[in-house]
């Protein structure tokens, strides 16, 4: 599905990403760990262009579109690029003054000029699967911490993205909260929604990802299976990081 090739981000002398490279195919999951400051977040955002690296190519490879990132990409690549991109972020990013089904169906109206009533009706159906059916005219406010971040993903999902990108979507939450948010993933998952997801939830990882990426200092150490990552693993730094999250 996607290609990605010799991400690079330097901020002054301080290298972020160096030569990033992978790909994902349609229906996988790929989850990308490591320590604070490794670069995990900069590189998911980078993806969608919210970072703008220094060089580096995505290419999908349907022919659909290809972004150097060296040239500079124009505004319209730059919005192709982001309707093929889902983005969950760490704060959910609710507008306040909208409630979730408005949360959900602004972009599908206002980007896709979708009829509001098919937005609004593919927005409760959302609601509904993700068990938020009675929180429709719900603000942000009145919400959870869980209950936001669903809808969150649902404002993602339903703009059909190619790939779904989540940026650590637990770590705001408290831990009696996690597992609702969880469960929801698992449910794309099963559905074989791709997804690129940034996340120190290594069990979760473990359950639902085909790939894992353990990057360090801007580097990727190793991409494999969550069989070879955590059941044959012989790398000293990576089983360190594995101990000290009491795996």
């Amino acid at each position: 599905m996607l290609q990605i090739r010799d991400i690079n981000k330097k901020i002054g002398s301080h290298t972020i990403l160096s030569n990033i490279s992978f790909d994902i195919k349609k229906g996988e999951i790929i989850a990308i760990i490591g320590p604070s400051g490794s670069g995990k977040t900069t590189l998911l955002r980078s993806l969608n262009y919210l970072e703008i690296p220094d060089s580096g190519i995505l290419e999908f490879s349907d022919g659909s579109l290809k972004i150097d990132f060296k040239q500079h990409p124009n505004k319209q690549e730059i919005l192709n690029l982001r309707r093929k991109m889902g983005m969950v972020f760490q704060s959910y990013n609710l507008f306040a003054h909208l409630n979730a089904t408005q949360n959900i169906t602004q972009g599908l109206i206002s980007v896709q000029k979708m009829p509001k009533e098919k937005a609004i009706e593919i927005a409760l159906n959302l609601l509904n699967k993700f068990g938020l059916k009675d929180r429709a005219n719900a603000y942000p406010s009145s919400l959870s911490g869980g209950q936001q971040q669903r809808v969150a993903i649902a404002r993602a999902v339903a703009l059909k993205p190619n790939i779904l990108l989540l940026d650590e979507p637990t770590s705001a939450l408290d831990k009696e909260l996690v597992s609702e948010v969880l469960s929801t993933l698992k449910m794309l998952a099963n559905e074989h929604q791709t997804m690129i997801l940034v996340t120190h939830e290594l069990k979760f990882a473990k359950d639902i990802a085909d790939k894992i990426i353990f990057l360090e200092d801007g580097k990727i150490v190793t991409i494999e299976s969550p069989k070879e990552f955590f059941s044959s693993q012989n790398n000293p730094r990576i089983l360190k990081f594995i101990g000290d999250l009491n795996y």
